[in-house]
């Protein structure tokens, strides 16, 4: 008798003890989650001169932003690591300058906005405040080359020298299996070889 009630004091504080640890990994959870940035609305306007300004609202500010753009399809996208999508849009219809859409959609632990255009364009990342701004085709708002060093690590952002800039970048496997990164400009007289 006495082994079964000690037997069953055994389990019993084995139970405990996971119902304890269950407990605690549910109260991280349940803090991560509702400590997450949330996208809240997206917002456009035309600009003068044919330009799109979209405005991606946060609750809070912004933590790492990474963005690429493609030719084909002529894309850009924007992905907010660690932002959940509650702005109920999924994909928004714009029809201004270059731009058609913009879709924002989340997975895991990030939320990826995709900037669907007619044509590839320069575009310039800015955070104000729990605000991000994307503005499309305007060339004065981009980092000079020698102020690269000077923009904030969690700031994306495109790269003019003298209204120039790098267009597009691919990777492709040559012939004998080595790497190639082919880089295109919109002017050659980025590039000074000797």
């Amino acid at each position: 008798m006495h082994k079964l009630v000690a037997s069953q004091a055994g389990l019993l504080k084995q139970q405990a003890k996971f119902l304890m640890v269950s407990v605690f990994a549910l109260l991280s959870f349940v803090s991560g989650v509702a400590q997450a940035t949330v996208l809240q609305d997206i917002k456009f306007s035309g600009l003068p001169g044919n330009k799109v300004q979209i405005e991606l609202l946060l609750d809070s500010a912004p933590g790492e932003l990474k963005s690429f753009s493609t030719n084909n399809p002529a894309r850009i996208s924007l992905d907010l690591l660690g932002v959940t999508n509650a702005s109920g849009k999924r994909t928004t219809s714009i029809n201004i300058g270059k731009v058609v859409s913009v879709r924002a959609l989340e997975a895991g632990n990030k939320t990826r906005v995709v900037l669907n255009l007619n044509k590839i364009t320069p575009y310039a990342t800015k955070v104000e405040g729990n605000s991000i701004f994307l503005t499309l085709g305007h060339a004065s708002g981009l980092v000079a080359a020698k102020d690269i060093g000077k923009v904030r690590a969690n700031e994306a952002t495109a790269v003019a020298v003298d209204g120039s800039y790098v267009s597009d970048i691919d990777f492709r496997r040559g012939e004998k299996g080595e790497g190639r990164v082919l880089v295109k400009l919109t002017s050659p007289s980025i590039v000074d070889v000797r």
